[in-house]
């Protein structure tokens, strides 16, 4: 675990899945978050991508985030966006990106 509270498997999994299954997760944190009305998490999760292929896949599906339809079982994503993204091409094609997400529990 890292942050405060046990990370949301669905989480990565959703992310995955909008860049059609492919990447690598390198890690997910998360912090309990609560305003005056609601309850849930930010969550951050960083993903490897090897390839042209995958690379190409998950720069749509980044370039796309804030209007993706993101869903994880339980919570609603309120705010999704790309924190650092790099992409790399020695020795191979591959692309490193940290999504930050912000969570409420429904």
């Amino acid at each position: 675990m890292i942050g405060d509270r046990d990370p949301d498997p669905h989480v990565p999994a959703a992310l995955m899945a909008l860049a059609g299954g492919h990447g690598r997760l390198l890690w997910h944190k998360s912090k309990r978050w609560a305003s005056a009305s609601f309850s849930g998490s930010r969550d951050e999760v960083a993903f490897e991508y090897f390839g042209r292929e995958a690379v190409e896949l998950a720069e749509l599906a980044l370039a796309a985030l804030g209007e993706s339809e993101i869903a994880v079982p339980g919570r609603t994503v309120a705010d999704a966006c790309v924190s650092w993204q790099r992409r790399l091409h020695r020795p191979d094609v591959r692309l490193v990106a940290v999504i930050d997400l912000l969570l409420v529990e429904d």
